[in-house]
């Protein structure tokens, strides 16, 4: 994706990268909840405030330290793999 110098541009790249997190976001919540709707309504009101309050964190901690970027990509990989191992069609 090429680098953004208008305005507009800024714009649709940040309303991409939300929709793009957004989505991610629901579907680890709804793959923990394990179709407990109760439990994934409570995952994503708990889930909506330590987003926006702790991404400033992690994304300071991430420029200090970037090999943290690898670790992260390996615990997201383990839980992948997990997921799909338990899961109901695709585990058999």
């Amino acid at each position: 994706m090429a680098e953004s110098v208008t305005l507009f541009g800024a714009l649709k790249t940040i309303i991409l990268a939300d929709v793009i997190m957004s989505l991610d976001n629901i579907l680890a919540i709804a793959g923990v909840s394990q179709g407990d709707v109760s439990l994934l309504l409570f995952g994503l009101v708990l889930s909506m405030p330590l987003i926006l309050f702790g991404s400033g964190l992690i994304a300071t901690v991430m420029n200090r330290m970037p090999w943290l970027s690898l670790f992260g990509a390996g615990i997201l990989a383990w839980t992948a793999g997990t997921m799909v191992l338990h899961d109901k069609i695709v585990g058999q």
